[in-house]
């Protein structure tokens, strides 16, 4: 988790992965024990702000994408682009509007498949499934 401060990007953009990818008890784990062995770090920050979810409201997560230490720009993104059973939209969204190329990188990755779990589906999956549905059924309702 430190290594999301690293100067290569190779090394930050694998944190990132971790992020997105670990259980939440891993997250957890990984958050505290950095902000243990860096209490004057933005890790710091994190514990005491979000304890132990990390899960922002998309409130916090914008003011989190908007923060001036990029470290917590970098994490907020993974955290917007973390799978859920569904990718919420809106926290990508919010994560390709930052100011931080970075950020808008991390989210640029999730769109393109890198940064998202292979049982994660987008919003737009679950609408074309369910305008296919309508179309079979109103086809069958007319038989």
């Amino acid at each position: 988790m430190l290594r999301l401060g690293d100067e290569h990007a190779g090394v930050r953009w694998k944190v990132v992965q971790f992020v997105c990818f670990a259980e939440r008890w891993q997250l957890q784990l990984a958050v505290e024990n950095a902000a243990a062995l860096r209490p004057d770090s933005a890790f710091a920050t994190l514990v005491n702000a979000y304890g132990r979810h990390f899960m922002p409201r998309a409130k916090e997560l914008q003011r989190l994408l908007e923060h001036p230490d990029a470290l917590l720009r970098r994490f907020a993104a993974a955290v917007a682009i973390r799978p859920r059973q569904v990718i919420v939209e809106r926290f990508v969204a919010m994560a390709e509007q930052s100011n931080d190329a970075e950020v808008r990188k991390i989210a640029a990755d999730c769109r393109e498949g890198y940064l998202r779990s292979i049982y994660a589906i987008g919003p737009s999956i679950l609408k074309r499934a369910s305008s296919e549905t309508s179309k079979g059924e109103t086809q069958n309702s007319g038989r």
